[in-house]
């Protein structure tokens, strides 16, 4: 990564403190996140598509230069799940979209991002969007499949011959989980990666992810 653009991605996450240092977080950047996203995609030539991923939409940004080779994919962490330590949020939707950030600055030729469930989705169409699918239930086997159906719709679209899994926070838990059933995934990367969701909880003291898969337990495959 170029210093010039470290220090956009450096600024960025500041300006995000700030905002909700100000009080006006909420506020401010809930009507943003779509046009923040596009606007961090724009420039590298990645255009937005909803896959659909029964029985969830999920929302990408792609540039796919060469088909029939190898993409590179980068998985998006929880979001905003919670909006304090017991008061979950009403749209999972980042704030501040790190992996798609990482996605942008990534100048191979074939280059994907994948939002999570209900990230980047209009949310009163969103029937399958329940608060659990981005705190209890975030790695469920539904939502893995759908995750695998996205994956899918890709290879078949671009003639995807493998995929290059770069995955953040709990995008790379995601990674991990997408590996242990696919036979197309040639690496993984993870940055900042919850990998044990059950020692993640108790270190940080919160509620067990019920109704998740723990990447862990599945990993050697």
């Amino acid at each position: 990564m170029k210093k010039s653009h470290f220090r956009t991605f450096c600024s960025a996450l500041i300006l995000t403190a700030a905002l909700g240092t100000a009080g006006c977080y909420r506020d401010v950047t809930n009507g943003m996140r779509m046009e923040t996203s596009k606007r961090i995609a724009a420039p590298s030539f990645m255009l937005p598509r909803e896959i659909p991923a029964d029985p969830f939409m999920i929302m990408s940004y792609e540039r796919v230069r060469d088909k029939g080779a190898d993409v590179t994919l980068y998985i998006e962490g929880d979001g905003l799940a919670w909006l304090s330590r017991k008061r979950p949020s009403l749209d999972p939707t980042p704030v501040n979209p790190v992996a798609l950030h990482l996605a942008s600055r990534d100048d191979e030729r074939n280059v994907i991002y994948l939002a999570r469930p209900c990230q980047y989705t209009k949310m009163a169409d969103g029937k399958a969007c329940d608060i659990k699918y981005w705190t209890s239930a975030r790695f469920a086997p539904e939502v893995m499949d759908s995750m695998n159906a996205a994956l899918s719709d890709i290879k078949a679209r671009y003639g995807v011959t493998g995929f290059n899994l770069v995955g953040y926070s709990g995008g790379a838990a995601v990674a991990v989980l997408l590996a242990s059933e696919r036979s197309d995934i040639k690496s993984i990367r993870t940055v900042a990666g919850n990998l044990d969701t059950a020692l993640f909880s108790q270190i940080h003291k919160v509620s067990p992810l019920d109704g998740s898969i723990n990447p862990v337990e599945v990993a050697a495959r």
